[in-house]
Order: structure tokens, then C-alpha cells, then sequence
């Protein structure tokens, strides 16, 4: 906290009628097995609207946890543009970002996409595909180490801290997100990869040749340091 008594609070657009929201929840993290949600929207340039929250009704599933965040956090994102319209900006693009594909899925279809061990979930948490359909949103993935949400739900350390928090303040342009990591959407990896993309390689995995490496390893890049067979050899990401 010392360290960090002269930060300020920047804000900054590229285009008014351009915005995204980042949406992320942790699964049964309180001591009620609650989740808690965290989102955050943003113009370009810092936070506008951050919000951090335990949710209010127990899940059954980290899918079921995602859904239930993006529902508490869709109406902010409605209220903004909705603000900016008010103002004279109409919306051209609205970008509603999560890392979790299963919920994508819930969200854009509703029921259809419901199988047995989603068919309980609530009716009013699909209001979600009427809403981004008829307000114009755009539902899409978004890596796990480009998540800015995950600021507002778990307590990060090292280096993507530092990411996370530059971009939120202000310090970074949203398009730095990208910049800590390039994942490949491809199963296998064929060529070498870089310093970066391993450290990326290696938490989504967690294993690396029969190595585990701890979440603070990882984001602050401690750790064994790869000989060039290890680099070569052919690594398995598994997408969050």
C-alpha cells in the first residue's frame, strides 16, 4: 500500500460509441461455498465501472457460477450504454467478454444448450440472450491471462497483478491485455515457443514434464528454467 500512495485513477476513450466489459466469477470461493462475481467496463483507457461481489445463491458448477456473474453484472453494462446513447453517443459495438466457453454457449442459445447437469438453472438467468440480442451485444471468449475481471476475484500476485492493476488505473491501453501472453486457439504446439508463450503454456496446464508449478510461480515467472528439450517437446493446452 505504500508503495502505491501516489497512484491516480485515468480515464480515456477511443471512441465513445466503442466499449467492452469483462465479466469472471470464482467458483465456491466463500465459506458458504458461495461464488463471487467480479466485471469490470472499460473505453480504452481505465475502469469506468468496477464491480466486485458475493453472489447471492449458491452454484452447482463453475459454469453455473459464470452465468449467475454475467447476469449480475449484464445490467451495468446496460446502464452504460444506455448513458452514452442518453448522452448523444450512439452504441456501435459493446463487446461482453468471459473466459468460461460452456456459459458463452448458455448465454447466446438459453435452453437449447441446456443439458442434464444445467437443465435447474434458474429461467431468469437466460434473459441474458434476449437482452445482448436485442441491445446489440456481442458475447465473445476471452483468454484467461487477458481476463481483467479476474482482479475482482481472486487475489492475483506478481506480474499480472501489475498488468491487471496498470489497466484498470489507467497506466496501460486495454489492448496491453494481449500483450503478456499470445495463446494459440490450436491444440497442439508445433514450433518453439517463446519465454512468454511458455509461461502462458504452463499455466493453463500446470504441468510441464511431470513439474508442478504453483499460481504465484507462474504469474511472477519463477521456476525451473526449461532446457531446449523440454521447449521442443509437443505441449497440450487445455482452454479454460
Amino acid at each position: 500500500i505504500n508503495g502505491t500512495l501516489d497512484l491516480t485513477h485515468t480515464l480515456g476513450a477511443d471512441d465513445l460509441g466503442i466499449f467492452r466489459t469483462w465479466v469472471d466469477a470464482s467458483y465456491a470461493v466463500h465459506p458458504d461455498m458461495r461464488s463471487h462475481t467480479g466485471g469490470i467496463t472499460s473505453f480504452g483507457t481505465g475502469g469506468i465501472l468496477c464491480k466486485s461481489s458475493k453472489q447471492k445463491i449458491n452454484t452447482k458448477s463453475s459454469t453455473e457460477s459464470e452465468l449467475v456473474g454475467a447476469s449480475d453484472y449484464l445490467p451495468n453494462t446496460l446502464w452504460v450504454k444506455m448513458f452514452m446513447e442518453a448522452q448523444g453517443y450512439p452504441t456501435s459495438q459493446c463487446f461482453f467478454e468471459q473466459d468460461n466457453e460452456s456459459a458463452i454457449k448458455l448465454e447466446k442459445n438459453g435452453r437449447s444448450s441446456c443439458g442434464p447437469r444445467s437443465r435447474h438453472i434458474n429461467i431468469r438467468y437466460f434473459f441474458i440472450k434476449e437482452r445482448t440480442m436485442t441491445e446489440g451485444i456481442t458475447i465473445r471468449h476471452c483468454p484467461t491471462l487477458a481476463m481483467l475481471a479476474d482482479f475482482f476475484t481472486k487475489p492475483l500476485q506478481g506480474a499480472l497483478f501489475c498488468k491487471f492493476r496498470n489497466v484498470i488505473l489507467g497506466y496501460k491501453h486495454v489492448t496491453t491485455l494481449t500483450d503478456f501472453v499470445d495463446i494459440v486457439d490450436q491444440e497442439h504446439v508445433e514450433e518453439r515457443p517463446t519465454d512468454l508463450d511458455l509461461t502462458a503454456i504452463e499455466k493453463q496446464q500446470d504441468l510441464v514434464q511431470g513439474e508442478r508449478r504453483s499460481w504465484t510461480d507462474v504469474v511472477s515467472g519463477r521456476g525451473k528454467k526449461h532446457d531446449e528439450k523440454t521447449i521442443n517437446q509437443t505441449i497440450i493446452l487445455f482452454q479454460t
